[in-house]
């Protein structure tokens, strides 16, 4: 089938649509109107007239015009029957959010999931059993009331429901927008590899995340191809589930999946240069580096940090996390001392320009300085917040506004000045709730002009060294192909 039909339906009908307001786990509907979905809605629901001023109707039969795209989210007894309606219905495709099927281990859920299969063999597509199914923003299609609508250009495919809420949500938050997520939950019919060939070619989508908890051998092998293939144009992030024990017997219990061998996955991914990651954090970390770098020679970085003991523990993390710390040479290390207060300045790498970075133009120059080094490939400016915070905005110096965008200015004027690739982390490490939302903003504000900003020194590094891992291969391939 066409998978473009199934991201821009003309009709939905909601099977199970509900009445209530409160607290309901069917709010498929309730996502639908919220997101102004602008095809026709059809609440499917026995006991009601209407439902959110839609008029309702008994059954799929019912619909007077054509249905597009069905989400099935009722108790598992009566699921066959509604897709028995869609199939005389001639519906393309249903979405079976409800659970109970293969999943479960048990002979009741398989022969279930039997009778399912056999049921829509040639005669209707279906997403799940046991998923969230689709969000396509630019088709205003969710699947939550809060997701918003505005579209981007990353791709998610999950085997979990869950995953693919709360990757939507991390990534929205800082200003990351999807063109489309799928939940494919079991997968007894369209599943991770039908997904990941279309997003493929989708020239709406630029950048793959796949969450994964496993595969059958005829699976993986096709995986493996198409991530190979998309990778060389597309990063495809994969997040596997099941690296130990307890995940692995969690994995089969959620989805039926095999989980597998977590090493042999990290095999694949090494082979087809996917991007490995531990969590829908580390997705998002990863993406901000991929969208603001558009390359990246090497792992040996120039960084500035303001205070002694902050720059000592600053090279020993960034060292230990992969980053290398070049010497600065003499010449280099001289300039610097000469522009700053050389009382209090640390100059060998990392740098420590003391008291003389409240002079922005300072600022600005010794990144300048580092930039001209020829044997530094990155620069990084190390932001630990608390005695600004303190110095400048508890004291009066200036109002939390003005201090944001002080901060956020410096930062794309540093990024307009120098040559080579400029990353960010901007933290703190006292528990105030104000200093918090300061340096989220400071941070979204940062990411909007074209500068990757952290909160910490650890995912800076983790994505940094995974885009380096991905640019090389990538290019590696590339003269390979030659």
């Amino acid at each position: 089938m066409n998978l473009e039909s199934l991201f821009n339906p003309r009709s939905i009908a909601v099977v199970g649509a509900s009445t209530r307001e409160t607290l309901n786990i069917n709010v498929f509907f309730p996502a639908l109107v919220n997101a102004k979905f602008q095809g026709r809605l059809y609440p499917v629901n026995h006991n009601a007239d209407e439902v959110f001023g839609y008029p309702a109707y008994p059954s799929v039969r019912d619909i007077p015009g054509p249905v597009d795209y069905v989400i099935i989210a009722i108790p598992r007894d009566h699921v066959m029957s509604v897709l028995k309606d869609c199939i005389f219905k001639k519906v393309p495709v249903a979405h079976i959010f409800t659970a109970g099927f293969d999943e479960t281990h048990t002979p009741e859920g398989k022969k279930l999931n039997k009778e399912l299969g056999e049921l829509i063999a040639g005669r209707i597509r279906v997403i799940g059993p046991n998923c969230v199914g689709i969000y396509c923003p630019a088709s205003r299609m969710a699947f939550l009331p809060q997701q918003t609508t505005r579209a981007g250009n990353i791709g998610f495919i999950s085997q979990s429901g869950g995953h693919s809420s709360l990757f939507i949500e991390t990534a929205t938050s800082q200003g990351l927008y999807f063109s489309k997520a799928v939940s494919v939950g079991n997968a007894l019919d369209l599943g991770t590899n039908d997904f990941l060939e279309y997003m493929g070619d989708d020239p709406d989508t630029q950048i793959i995340g796949v969450y994964v908890e496993g595969m059958t051998d005829g699976q993986g092998r096709r995986f493996f191809e198409l991530v190979g293939k998309t990778s060389q144009e597309k990063p495809v992030m994969l997040m596997k589930a099941g690296r130990g024990e307890a995940g692995r017997r969690a994995a089969a219990s959620h989805t039926g999946s095999m989980a597998g061998s977590y090493a042999l996955w990290e095999s694949m991914a090494k082979q087809t240069n996917a991007v490995m990651v531990n969590d829908y954090t580390e997705m998002a970390d990863f993406i901000w580096a991929y969208k603001c770098v558009s390359h990246l020679s090497g792992l040996r970085a120039a960084v500035v940090c303001g205070g002694g003991g902050n720059s000592v523990w600053c090279g020993d993390t960034l060292s230990s996390l992969g980053l290398i710390l070049p010497p600065l040479s003499r010449q280099t290390q001289k300039q610097i001392l000469e522009l700053t207060d050389i009382v209090g300045t640390f100059a060998p790498n990392p740098i420590d320009p003391n008291f003389s970075m409240f002079d922005p133009e300072v600022h600005y120059r010794v990144l300048e300085i580092l930039d001209a080094q020829e044997n530094i490939d990155l620069l990084i400016n190390v932001g630990v917040f608390d005695f600004m915070y303190h110095t400048i905005i508890t004291s009066g110096f200036a109002t939390r506004e003005a201090f944001v965008q002080e901060q956020v200015q410096r930062l794309a004027e540093i990024r307009k000045r120098v040559k080579k690739p400029f990353i960010c982390v901007s933290f703190h490490v006292s528990e105030n709730a104000d200093m918090t939302e300061i340096l989220n903003q400071v941070r979204q504000e940062a990411r909007n002009l074209g500068v990757p900003c952290y909160s910490s020194m650890e995912r800076m590094t983790h994505a940094v060294c995974r885009l380096y891992t991905y640019l090389q291969r990538r290019s590696d391939k590339q003269i390979n192909r030659q």
